[in-house]
């Protein structure tokens, strides 16, 4: 093409298409009144995002059944003792989430291989302590990842 062009329309020509195509490439128009319908936007589906995945009824139904599929795995007794264990306290919950995570590459990653909606709400609710971020995390059982100090 570089040729062709030169050949043909001069190399003066030529020095022009650069400076042409990044104009073009770094051409932004002005966003500034798109951000207030951005934000509304973000905040839909951040509220969608938490209400229709972490708070829906028949979600919340389903996951016991989860239960039945680890017991087929390792067997009913290690459920129930792994269940007494872990649901005696809060600090017990935590320490057997900390112990899975330590023993499962999968469980380990889980919080970052999530949904892209989900891991972008649990990425905006970062070092927010307050009881609506705190709802929203325990909304998709982040509340108990590193860091997590309570309610």
């Amino acid at each position: 093409m570089r040729e062709a062009i030169n050949r043909v329309l001069g190399p003066q020509v030529h020095a022009q298409f650069r400076p042409w195509l990044q104009a073009i490439a770094n051409d932004r128009f002005d966003d500034r009144g798109l951000r207030a319908w951005d934000r509304l936007a973000k905040g839909t589906r951040h509220n969608v995002t938490i209400m229709g995945l972490g708070y829906r009824v028949s979600t919340m139904l389903v996951q016991p059944t989860g239960f039945s599929a680890s017991a087929e795995m390792i067997g009913g007794r290690a459920m129930a003792r792994g269940l007494r264990m872990a649901f005696r306290s809060p600090q017990a919950f935590a320490e057997a989430a900390a112990f899975v995570d330590s023993v499962s590459g999968e469980m380990r990653h889980r919080h970052t291989t999530m949904d892209r909606d989900i891991r972008d709400q649990m990425r905006a609710l970062t070092d927010q302590r307050e009881l609506m971020a705190n709802a929203q995390r325990f909304a998709f059982h982040d509340g108990i990842s590193p860091g997590w100090t309570g309610w």
